[in-house]
């Protein structure tokens, strides 16, 4: 287990719920009474409290009004990930029950690449297209939208990505960064929804099951705006009516009433982001749309099949990287490259070592004619500002603080890697590369109860930003010490009448055995077992005491 420094927070108050408030930096009573309270996620307050510009959203509506009634082909532009999937059917199905004429397209990413692309609007307007609207995308697609204009097809970009240096000359730009592609989206769509108030809309929650799919799949900062479309979002998607995604969460076997962030980040979001990755990201809309039983079924197990696909390579490709990293370098910045990485699965290994060495690390697939890169960063340093600073050996880039995409021509990956390396070199901080566990609060045995648990649950859902509440027990001796697991690899215990686990903790059991006092940093959790629930410990880390 890599080495991780504690870092305890600052005893603000004897009162718990104040503490992890504080901790959450909501001091003020009204942005603690919001977080404790999410109002439902409705247009006037989503819309009062963007960064939306009014004008230029109002432009959009009339524009799209314009082309409902005119029938013009529309065509909705989105991207291939599980946020700019579910962007793309909100926007979708907003235009079309309001009897627009309306196409998704979510771009292929192996010929076409993210975001728009310059022979996909070539082709488009040879298709007589009137009007493209962006999801989770086009906030750079300079050339591509003047080509656009020049072929006579307006651009709305609804776009949550970082600006650059130039904004494209779309007809009119809808961009928060505090918000993602499918919040964006949902924004205009609830607009257009209001501009067509006798039209029968199918979705009767305001398709809020899908916007928390894409809020959470995009790593968004759990408060404020992102929290209510959360918090209402998991409420409506435990009573979904959409029948793909009731058969896909089906098939996952997920506990109808309970399904929370976890579920959606790690089991149902990566089955939406398996087809956009290795396949075509419109049958994961198609999925979400469908009314036909039989479609649904088809594409439920035809996404099934693509993510134990994605697992595999994620796997093998992982294992490459590793053997790439020579630890004993001491880089700042990783930048590992392959020729059989499949450019679908790039973020997951950059992901996965980042997440392994603490580095911020980028993964390129060079099996094409230019390399497909992907980025991920750790807390504090910001990976698109690091890119932007080495635009000149890119084809393009985009992207946020904390992850990015690129694309680079092969013959220059090499001076970028040195450059990089340079770059991190002279201004990534050295303390900013120590893994940190921040913990709550310090607390006794004996605090650890059902009311305990009540005041932690008031922080649900958890995530960026809003993580679950960690706590520190220090100086106390585990009994009943044993390793589970079909591998033997996690590590149980008793602490006091709880239990404690420590999910691939196993390699410390003979420690423990012979040194069985120690500080025990844990999140409070509960179990179902035989008919009973019960609270137990699951453990982050543990130092052992001399």
């Amino acid at each position: 287990m890599q080495n991780i420094k504690w870092q305890v927070a600052k005893k603000l108050s004897d009162d718990l719920l104040t503490q992890l408030l504080q901790n959450r930096n909501l001091e003020r009573e009204a942005d603690q009474s919001e977080f404790l309270n999410p109002p439902k996620p409705v247009f006037d307050y989503i819309f009062s409290h963007s960064h939306i510009d009014s004008k230029s959203f109002q432009k959009a509506l009339t524009r799209i009004k314009k082309a409902i009634k005119n029938k013009e082909k529309i065509i909705v532009y989105g991207d291939y990930d599980a946020d700019g999937i579910t962007g793309t059917t909100v926007m979708w199905e907003a235009i079309y029950y309001a009897g627009g004429n309306c196409i998704p397209y979510i771009p292929d990413r192996a010929t076409e690449g993210y975001g728009l692309n310059k022979a996909a609007v070539k082709r488009l307007a040879n298709e007589k297209i009137g009007l493209i609207i962006t999801v989770d995308c086009g906030i750079t697609g300079i050339q591509e939208v003047e080509i656009a204009n020049s072929l006579g097809i307006d651009v709305i970009i609804t776009d949550h990505h970082q600006k650059g240096k130039r904004l494209p000359k779309a007809f009119a730009i809808i961009h928060d960064d505090t918000l993602v592609g499918v919040s964006v989206a949902w924004t205009l769509a609830m607009g257009v929804k209001r501009e067509f108030p006798n039209q029968k809309f199918e979705s009767k929650i305001n398709d809020l099951d899908l916007v928390a799919i894409g809020t959470i799949a995009d790593l968004q900062p759990l408060l404020f705006k992102n929290r209510s479309f959360v918090k209402w979002g998991l409420q409506a998607l435990n009573k979904t009516e959409r029948l793909g995604l009731r058969m896909l969460i089906d098939q996952a076997d997920l506990p109808w009433g309970e399904i929370d962030t976890y579920h959606v980040g790690y089991i149902i979001a990566p089955r939406l982001n398996a087809t956009g990755r290795l396949q075509d990201g419109l049958s994961a809309v198609r999925l979400l749309c469908t009314k036909d039983e039989l479609q649904a079924l088809e594409l439920t197990d035809s996404l099934s099949k693509l993510n134990t696909q994605r697992q595999e390579l994620t796997i093998t490709s992982f294992e490459e990287a590793e053997m790439q990293i020579k630890v004993s370098d001491n880089k700042k910045v990783l930048v590992l490259t392959h020729e059989s990485w499949h450019e679908g699965i790039v973020g997951l290994v950059a992901s996965r070592i980042k997440e392994k060495y603490y580095r911020p690390t980028l993964a390129i697939s060079t099996q094409g004619k230019v390399g497909k890169g992907s980025a991920r960063s750790i807390k504090g340093f910001n990976i698109i500002n690091a890119l932007r600073e080495m635009e000149d050996l890119l084809i393009d880039c985009g992207g946020h603080p904390m992850a990015a995409g690129f694309t680079i021509e092969l013959n220059k990956v090499e001076e970028f890697k040195k450059r990089l390396e340079e770059f991190t070199e002279k201004y990534l901080e050295p303390t900013l590369l120590e893994p940190l566990l921040e913990i709550d609060a310090e607390v006794k045995l004996s605090d650890l109860n059902w009311e305990f648990k009540k005041i932690v649950d008031k922080f649900r859902p958890f995530g960026v930003e809003n993580p679950e509440p960690i706590f520190l027990i220090r100086n106390i001796t585990v009994t009943h010490i044993s390793l589970i697991g079909k591998i033997q690899n996690h590590l149980k215990f008793k602490i006091g009448n709880l239990e404690g686990l420590g999910f691939g903790l196993g390699y410390l059991f003979p420690e423990v055995i012979k040194n069985p006092k120690m500080d025990i940093a844990f999140s409070l959790n509960e179990s179902f077992w035989n008919g009973n629930k019960k609270l137990f410990l699951k453990i982050k880390d543990l130092h052992l005491i001399p």
